[in-house]
């Protein structure tokens, strides 16, 4: 359950803060989207933890911690209502 519908992104769910990146493209994080890419596709995320930093910034560090938390709830609620089968 949790391996399909949580750590989907890796830890945080970082993948769409990638794609959010992406989006943006911004001349600051073309760096760190090109570092930080290879290594999400295979759930390796400390380069983009720690290299944007998530760690250190609260601003950031708050949705990091609220996504998996929302991930499971709204999955769990999906299952249970047999919207989505495991």
């Amino acid at each position: 359950f949790l391996d399909a519908f949580v750590y989907m992104g890796g830890s945080g769910t970082t993948i769409g803060l990638l794609i959010a990146m992406f989006i943006v493209n911004r001349r600051r994080n073309k760096q760190m989207i090109a570092l930080g890419t290879p290594p999400s596709l295979f759930n390796i995320n400390e380069p983009i933890i720690f290299g944007l930093p998530i760690v250190l910034n609260p601003v950031w560090l708050i949705p990091f911690i609220l996504t998996p938390i929302l991930l499971t709830i709204i999955s769990y609620l999906a299952v249970a209502s047999h919207l989505v089968y495991p």
